[in-house]
């Protein structure tokens, strides 16, 4: 029997037992996890181009010497999500995540497969088809979330 003084209040460890098992507790576990490996892979980028920028120093490369300490890609992408962030309380999950994939995957598709941004009709074909993933995605995300796990996603000021 513990004595009193080394007793737990009453219900105290069902409480933070309860926040971990809970959605948000594991949504939260989830997201401090990803934040740590994108912190660690951030460094290791950084470790490279500095590396690199040392040995093109070396060789008196001037075309590495200029070049950004990271690509536009990358800021944008930690500039889109830091405002995903702010404002998914404001706009809701399904606004939110819908403006975030279609400007991630019409930047890096762009990026990879070199589309041609002077055919306007290629560049609508290629939009429509980003929009018609993204729309699947969520509508399956929602599903999943709402309706098999039973967990709220944020709705926003517009109600969806």
């Amino acid at each position: 029997m513990l004595s009193d003084a080394r007793k737990l209040k009453e219900g105290m460890l069902d409480k933070q037992v309860g926040f971990i098992a809970s959605p948000k507790g594991f949504i939260i576990m989830i997201a401090t996890g990803l934040l740590i490996l994108a912190a660690l892979l951030v460094i290791q980028s950084i470790t490279k181009l500095l590396r690199y920028r040392i040995s093109a120093a070396d060789n008196n490369d001037m075309a590495t010497k200029t070049e950004p300490m990271l690509p536009k890609e990358v800021l944008i992408s930690m500039i889109v999500f830091t405002a995903y962030v702010a404002t998914i309380e404001i706009f809701g999950f399904l606004i939110n995540s819908f403006v975030l994939l279609i400007i991630l995957m019409t930047m890096f598709y762009v990026k990879e497969v070199k589309v041609d941004t002077t055919n306007k009709k290629g560049l609508v074909k290629v939009f429509i088809n980003i929009v018609i993933i993204a729309t699947i995605s969520l509508f399956l995300i929602q599903q999943i979330f709402v309706t098999i796990l039973k967990v709220g996603l944020p709705k926003g000021i517009f109600g969806i």
